[in-house]
């Protein structure tokens, strides 16, 4: 088994030589394709290498980042942990990739002594022995994450169908199958069936219900591709197996400018658009059932019912919910990520009678969600924030809430984790950045109200003021319960002497959130450095609140 499975692009050829030869020169044993003998088959002999590397190493240039094989081996190695991208050109990385941390070499001549390359070795020595020393369950033995995902519904991504009538976009086509059944799989809430088994439907006409049947599918996504000239319309439809009815329907329409590009766009905002979607069929289905009836994964799903409605007793049976979701299933990951988003956001909306004692129970369960399952995204994402409002352990979350974005780039959530994380640790620029990405991820993003509430904050923070007036007003719009863009907008005002406008503001802050207070501010406002502290209460005070504790 060779240590470093090497991938690129046949352009690259010459620069991954150097790279190939660089390693060995370390220690390292090298696999990459110039390593097959006459005969052998090219894919089965490189998907084993990949399988069994110990670290797979991708070189991004211009022409990798185009490559289907580069990018499906990044995206395996993703999965399995074991990713160490290098950027050899500037180049924009699929959109999963951009907030993964790269190596830059993009000018390296095989100097061993270069610090980035010294660098780039210490890093894979750490990853070598790592993955080297990692347990491994007997072959007979089944982890215990697969029982919990197998008493799960599965969902199915059909070949997409070529409206275009131009073969050679069957490749385009294609691609975008594959890209949604690997960026569902991120997920993991749903199993996704494997692609080779959908395949057989690609050509055939059969009923969704027996496809579902056949499958063991619950949910069938499928959709077409149909371009025209320089436009392209991508439409995408989600299936009940079990009595035939489309539970959601969207459509892309793009200009063709970067094939590539699009591609990665729309594979995300259908995937992000999906993952609701399944959620609310599952809900619905929960809500159906009789209470004696209810298992964990239907509880979970009553939780998430009960969340959505963003009122203080429905969070109180989100949270009742969950609690008993846990009492069925122990060892359910999913239902500990559960308890903790659903104790987050009671904390996060004011309701919380003991703050601090609330973010303790976000991290324990968050921490036990991980522990149970290193690759539950959620769990990563609430155990970043117990980081921040438990410990203010600013870099463990921003690793934590890295960890979720790379396990889930389809995900919002994560987005908006790392976010909060850069946020507090006064990376205010920084952390605007990956709010408006979730936001473009996800137009209907259940908590926009809150991303432009922090977009808000970032830029008052910076003291352009205008823009956080602008954005504060708009998260006002989009969701009025969320109290905490109205102590952004009175801070704002505050600031801008506004006096009249910060009034009324305050006025209908303390309608909604009459208990505000410093201590408040003080367990949910958790800035790593005095400073930011300071001129935010300063701006609360000169709109008019006393800003005493309490």
């Amino acid at each position: 088994m060779a240590e470093v499975f090497l991938s690129y692009c046949r352009e690259d050829q010459a620069v991954a030589r150097h790279f190939a030869e660089g390693l060995e020169r370390e220690g390292f044993s090298v696999w990459w394709d110039q390593e097959l003998n006459a005969g052998e088959a090219f894919d089965q002999v490189t998907e084993r290498a990949l399988d069994e590397a110990r670290a797979v190493m991708v070189l991004w240039s211009r022409k990798s980042v185009e490559s289907r094989w580069v990018r499906a081996e990044a995206t395996q190695a993703s999965l399995k942990n074991n990713l160490v991208p290098v950027m050899i050109q500037p180049c924009r990385r699929p959109i999963m990739f951009e907030l993964t941390q790269t190596a830059e070499l993009l000018d390296w001549n095989g100097d061993l002594s270069d610090p980035r390359w010294r660098s780039l070795i210490d890093g894979l020595r750490r990853m070598s022995s790592r993955t080297a020393t990692a347990p491994t369950a007997p072959a007979a033995a089944e982890p215990p994450i697969a029982d919990e995902v197998f008493r799960r519904p599965a969902v199915a991504v059909l070949p997409f169908a070529n409206m275009s009538g131009e073969p050679e976009q069957e490749y385009f086509v294609d691609g975008i199958t594959q890209d949604i059944v690997s960026a569902l799989s991120y997920w993991r809430w749903f199993p996704v069936i494997a692609r080779n088994s959908t395949l057989a439907y690609k050509k055939e006409t059969v009923d969704v219900m027996e496809i579902g049947r056949r499958l063991g599918a619950r949910y069938l996504l499928d959709g077409s591709v149909r371009k025209a000239g320089g436009r392209v319309r991508i439409a995408a439809h989600l299936v009940d197996a079990s009595n035939g009815h489309q539970i959601w329907s969207q459509r892309y329409d793009r200009d063709l400018t970067d094939i590539f590009e699009i591609q990665d766009e729309i594979t995300s905002n259908i995937v992000a658009s999906l993952e609701p979607e399944l959620q609310r069929a599952e809900q619905q289905r929960a809500l159906r059932k009789r209470p004696q009836d209810l298992g964990a994964w239907d509880c979970c799903h009553r939780a998430l019912a009960h969340q959505w409605k963003f009122e203080r007793a429905e969070y109180a049976e989100a949270i009742r919910f969950a609690r008993r979701a846990i009492e069925l299933d122990p060892g359910s990951s999913y239902a500990r990520s559960m308890l903790a988003i659903c104790l987050y956001e009671w904390t996060m909306a004011g309701w919380a009678d003991d703050p601090m004692q609330a973010f303790r129970e976000v991290f324990e369960a968050a921490s036990a969600a991980v522990a149970l399952d290193d690759g539950n995204w959620l769990g990563h994402f609430m155990k970043g924030m117990g980081y921040l409002w438990t410990q203010r352990a600013y870099d463990l979350g921003i690793e934590e809430n890295r960890r979720a974005v790379k396990l889930n780039p389809s995900a919002p959530g994560a987005y908006h984790g790392l976010a909060c994380l850069l946020s507090f640790s006064g990376s205010w620029a920084e952390a605007i950045t990956p709010l408006h990405k979730l936001l473009r991820l996800d137009p209907q993003y259940r908590f926009a109200g809150s991303a432009l509430a922090d977009i808000a904050l970032a830029h008052l923070l910076l003291r352009d003021f205008d823009s956080a007036r602008e954005n504060a007003e708009k998260a006002i719009q989009a969701q009025p319960w969320f109290v905490r863009s109205y102590q952004r907008l009175a801070c704002c005002l505050g600031h801008m002497g506004k006096a009249d406008e910060a009034r009324d503001v305050v006025a209908r802050l303390l309608q909604r959130q009459p208990d505000f207070s410093l201590a408040y501010v003080d367990a949910t406002y958790p800035f790593k450095h005095a400073a930011d502290r300071d001129f935010f209460l300063d701006g609360l005070r000169r709109a008019g609140l006393p800003m005493q504790s309490g």
